[in-house]
Protein backbone atom coordinates (compact mmCIF):
# COMPACT_ATOMS: atom_id res chain seq x y z
CA UNK A 1 0.00 0.00 0.00
CA UNK A 2 1.07 3.28 -0.94
CA UNK A 3 -1.24 5.97 0.69
CA UNK A 4 -1.55 9.65 -0.44
CA UNK A 5 -3.44 12.39 2.25
CA UNK A 6 -5.34 15.34 0.44
CA UNK A 7 -6.47 17.83 2.84
CA UNK A 8 -10.20 20.11 1.40
CA UNK A 9 -9.76 23.42 2.56
CA UNK A 10 -11.42 26.62 2.20
CA UNK A 11 -10.82 29.19 5.34
CA UNK A 12 -9.69 26.55 8.14
CA UNK A 13 -5.98 27.39 7.09
CA UNK A 14 -4.83 26.95 10.38
CA UNK A 15 -5.79 23.40 10.92
CA UNK A 16 -5.42 22.46 7.84
CA UNK A 17 -1.76 22.74 8.17
CA UNK A 18 -1.57 21.44 11.69
CA UNK A 19 -3.29 18.41 10.00
CA UNK A 20 -0.90 18.53 7.56
CA UNK A 21 2.15 18.74 9.03
CA UNK A 22 1.01 15.88 11.92
CA UNK A 23 0.70 13.28 8.73
CA UNK A 24 3.19 10.62 8.55
CA UNK A 25 2.65 10.70 4.68
CA UNK A 26 2.65 12.12 1.59
CA UNK A 27 0.04 15.12 1.95
CA UNK A 28 -1.78 18.15 -0.03
CA UNK A 29 -4.04 20.93 0.73
CA UNK A 30 -6.07 21.41 -1.90
CA UNK A 31 -7.84 24.85 -1.27
CA UNK A 32 -11.55 26.60 -2.92
CA UNK A 33 -11.02 30.02 -1.42
CA UNK A 34 -9.64 31.79 -4.62
CA UNK A 35 -6.89 33.30 -2.37
CA UNK A 36 -3.52 32.42 -3.13
CA UNK A 37 -1.89 30.65 0.05
CA UNK A 38 1.36 29.58 0.04
CA UNK A 39 1.80 25.67 0.02
CA UNK A 40 -1.93 25.54 -0.88
CA UNK A 41 -2.61 24.13 -4.09
CA UNK A 42 -5.68 26.18 -5.91
CA UNK A 43 -8.42 24.73 -7.49
CA UNK A 44 -9.53 25.12 -10.84
CA UNK A 45 -13.47 25.67 -9.78
CA UNK A 46 -14.66 26.46 -6.71
CA UNK A 47 -17.09 25.20 -3.70
CA UNK A 48 -16.02 21.10 -2.27
CA UNK A 49 -16.80 19.71 -5.91
CA UNK A 50 -13.87 21.86 -6.98
CA UNK A 51 -11.67 20.65 -4.11
CA UNK A 52 -12.69 17.31 -4.72
CA UNK A 53 -11.78 17.09 -8.24
CA UNK A 54 -8.42 18.52 -7.74
CA UNK A 55 -7.85 16.45 -5.37
CA UNK A 56 -9.28 13.08 -7.19
CA UNK A 57 -6.80 14.36 -10.17
CA UNK A 58 -3.45 14.36 -7.88
CA UNK A 59 -4.45 11.26 -6.51
CA UNK A 60 -4.58 9.59 -9.89
CA UNK A 61 -1.99 11.20 -11.59
CA UNK A 62 0.56 9.83 -8.23
CA UNK A 63 1.80 6.33 -8.15
CA UNK A 64 -0.27 6.00 -4.48
CA UNK A 65 -2.64 3.42 -4.16
CA UNK A 66 -4.99 5.03 -1.21
CA UNK A 67 -5.93 8.00 -1.35
CA UNK A 68 -7.16 9.80 2.56
CA UNK A 69 -9.38 13.46 2.32
CA UNK A 70 -9.93 15.21 4.51
CA UNK A 71 -11.91 18.00 5.56
CA UNK A 72 -9.87 20.89 6.87
CA UNK A 73 -12.20 21.54 10.22
CA UNK A 74 -11.76 17.97 11.05
CA UNK A 75 -9.59 17.38 14.39
CA UNK A 76 -8.09 13.85 15.25
CA UNK A 77 -4.97 11.83 16.22
CA UNK A 78 -3.17 11.74 12.64
CA UNK A 79 -0.63 9.33 13.38
CA UNK A 80 -3.57 6.95 14.71
CA UNK A 81 -5.70 6.96 11.36
CA UNK A 82 -2.84 6.35 9.17
CA UNK A 83 -1.52 3.42 11.35
CA UNK A 84 -5.01 2.19 11.14
CA UNK A 85 -5.31 2.48 7.27
CA UNK A 86 -2.19 0.56 6.85
CA UNK A 87 -3.14 -2.32 8.45
CA UNK A 88 -6.83 -2.51 7.36
CA UNK A 89 -7.91 -5.55 5.46
CA UNK A 90 -7.28 -6.02 1.36
CA UNK A 91 -10.65 -6.48 0.86
CA UNK A 92 -11.54 -3.04 1.77
CA UNK A 93 -12.60 -0.15 -0.93
CA UNK A 94 -13.83 2.79 1.69
CA UNK A 95 -12.33 3.18 5.11
CA UNK A 96 -13.34 5.64 7.88
CA UNK A 97 -12.85 6.67 11.13
CA UNK A 98 -15.98 7.03 13.68
CA UNK A 99 -16.68 10.50 13.76
CA UNK A 100 -18.07 12.68 16.78
CA UNK A 101 -20.31 15.44 16.07
CA UNK A 102 -21.81 16.08 12.68
CA UNK A 103 -22.50 13.30 10.81
CA UNK A 104 -24.94 10.60 9.96
CA UNK A 105 -25.91 7.98 12.75
CA UNK A 106 -23.86 5.51 10.82
CA UNK A 107 -20.70 6.80 11.03
CA UNK A 108 -21.24 7.68 15.42
CA UNK A 109 -18.81 5.01 17.29
CA UNK A 110 -21.06 2.43 18.81
CA UNK A 111 -17.86 -0.31 19.53
CA UNK A 112 -14.19 -1.03 19.18
CA UNK A 113 -13.33 -2.17 15.58
CA UNK A 114 -14.56 -2.60 11.80
CA UNK A 115 -18.42 -2.19 10.85
CA UNK A 116 -20.05 -2.27 7.44
CA UNK A 117 -21.55 0.74 7.38
CA UNK A 118 -24.05 1.45 4.27
CA UNK A 119 -21.26 4.36 3.02
CA UNK A 120 -18.50 6.51 4.11
CA UNK A 121 -18.78 10.57 4.25
CA UNK A 122 -16.72 12.76 2.27
CA UNK A 123 -15.97 14.48 5.47
CA UNK A 124 -12.70 12.02 6.07
CA UNK A 125 -12.43 8.43 4.33
CA UNK A 126 -9.71 6.80 2.43
CA UNK A 127 -10.68 5.08 -1.03
CA UNK A 128 -8.81 2.97 -3.05
CA UNK A 129 -7.85 3.85 -6.48
CA UNK A 130 -9.76 1.16 -7.90
CA UNK A 131 -12.85 2.57 -6.44
CA UNK A 132 -11.85 6.56 -7.39
CA UNK A 133 -11.96 5.95 -11.14
CA UNK A 134 -15.47 4.68 -10.58
CA UNK A 135 -16.17 8.79 -10.21
CA UNK A 136 -13.18 11.38 -10.11
CA UNK A 137 -14.93 14.66 -11.84
CA UNK A 138 -18.10 16.46 -10.38
CA UNK A 139 -19.48 18.81 -12.39
CA UNK A 140 -19.89 21.88 -9.98
CA UNK A 141 -22.44 24.10 -12.21
CA UNK A 142 -24.97 21.23 -11.15
CA UNK A 143 -23.37 19.95 -7.95
CA UNK A 144 -21.70 22.39 -6.49
CA UNK A 145 -21.41 20.52 -2.92
CA UNK A 146 -20.42 16.78 -4.00
CA UNK A 147 -23.54 15.58 -2.51
CA UNK A 148 -24.26 11.98 -3.08
CA UNK A 149 -20.64 11.46 -4.56
CA UNK A 150 -19.52 9.73 -1.03
CA UNK A 151 -22.56 7.53 -1.48
CA UNK A 152 -22.04 6.84 -5.14
CA UNK A 153 -18.38 5.26 -4.68
CA UNK A 154 -19.17 3.30 -1.60
CA UNK A 155 -21.77 2.15 -3.78
CA UNK A 156 -19.60 1.36 -6.46
CA UNK A 157 -17.29 -0.08 -3.96
CA UNK A 158 -19.65 -2.90 -3.16
CA UNK A 159 -20.58 -3.68 -6.74
CA UNK A 160 -16.53 -4.50 -6.92
CA UNK A 161 -17.20 -6.64 -3.98
CA UNK A 162 -15.37 -4.34 -1.68
CA UNK A 163 -15.88 -3.68 1.78
CA UNK A 164 -17.10 -0.25 3.29
CA UNK A 165 -16.70 0.00 6.85
CA UNK A 166 -16.21 2.35 9.73
CA UNK A 167 -13.61 2.04 12.23
CA UNK A 168 -14.48 2.61 16.09
CA UNK A 169 -11.32 1.93 17.05
CA UNK A 170 -10.03 5.23 15.91
CA UNK A 171 -12.29 8.38 16.14
CA UNK A 172 -12.47 12.09 14.91
CA UNK A 173 -14.32 15.27 15.51
CA UNK A 174 -16.02 16.88 13.03
CA UNK A 175 -17.42 20.11 14.25
CA UNK A 176 -21.23 21.45 13.57
CA UNK A 177 -22.31 23.85 11.28
CA UNK A 178 -21.81 24.37 7.18
CA UNK A 179 -21.47 27.70 5.13
CA UNK A 180 -24.62 26.27 2.69
CA UNK A 181 -27.77 25.28 2.88
CA UNK A 182 -28.22 21.31 3.39
CA UNK A 183 -31.94 22.03 0.97
CA UNK A 184 -29.84 23.65 -1.54
CA UNK A 185 -27.22 20.46 -1.17
CA UNK A 186 -29.90 17.81 -1.61
CA UNK A 187 -31.70 20.08 -4.76
CA UNK A 188 -28.46 19.32 -6.32
CA UNK A 189 -27.93 15.77 -5.80
CA UNK A 190 -31.69 14.93 -7.02
CA UNK A 191 -30.26 15.23 -10.90
CA UNK A 192 -27.17 13.28 -9.47
CA UNK A 193 -28.36 10.14 -8.20
CA UNK A 194 -30.96 10.38 -10.80
CA UNK A 195 -28.02 9.87 -13.50
CA UNK A 196 -26.43 7.44 -11.86
CA UNK A 197 -29.10 4.57 -12.92
CA UNK A 198 -32.06 3.04 -11.55
CA UNK A 199 -29.96 0.63 -9.31
CA UNK A 200 -28.16 3.44 -7.71
CA UNK A 201 -31.14 5.22 -7.05
CA UNK A 202 -33.06 2.69 -5.35
CA UNK A 203 -30.19 2.17 -2.88
CA UNK A 204 -30.58 6.11 -2.02
CA UNK A 205 -34.33 5.55 -1.54
CA UNK A 206 -33.89 2.66 0.69
CA UNK A 207 -31.57 5.15 2.93
CA UNK A 208 -33.85 7.95 2.63
CA UNK A 209 -31.42 10.25 0.84
CA UNK A 210 -31.24 11.21 -3.23
CA UNK A 211 -35.09 12.35 -2.69
CA UNK A 212 -36.93 15.53 -2.30
CA UNK A 213 -37.01 17.18 1.16
CA UNK A 214 -40.81 16.57 1.32
CA UNK A 215 -40.54 12.64 0.29
CA UNK A 216 -37.68 12.05 3.05
CA UNK A 217 -39.15 14.34 5.95
CA UNK A 218 -42.34 11.73 5.10
CA UNK A 219 -40.19 9.03 5.51
CA UNK A 220 -39.04 9.96 8.43
CA UNK A 221 -42.25 9.91 10.18
CA UNK A 222 -42.48 6.87 9.53
CA UNK A 223 -39.64 5.93 10.41
CA UNK A 224 -37.83 4.33 7.26
CA UNK A 225 -34.98 6.06 7.71
CA UNK A 226 -34.13 5.07 11.53
CA UNK A 227 -34.89 1.19 10.22
CA UNK A 228 -32.84 1.76 7.27
CA UNK A 229 -29.39 2.95 9.58
CA UNK A 230 -30.21 0.00 11.81
CA UNK A 231 -29.39 -2.14 9.53
CA UNK A 232 -26.07 -1.10 9.04
CA UNK A 233 -24.88 0.38 12.78
CA UNK A 234 -24.46 -2.67 14.35
CA UNK A 235 -23.08 -5.66 12.06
Amino acid sequence: MKLIAIIYNYDKDENARQIRDALPCETYIVDSSGIVKEGFIATDEPFFSGCFNKAMEIFLYSDATHCLSICSDIIGNWLAVVQKILVMPADIGVWMPAVYGSGWRHIKPVGQGLRDIPFAEGMINCMTREVVKEEHYINCDTNRHAYGVDIYLSYAARQKGLRVVADDSVRVYHPFGKAYSNREGERQMLPYVAGKGAAFKAFCRSLGVGISFYTRYYRRLRGIVKKANNRYSYK
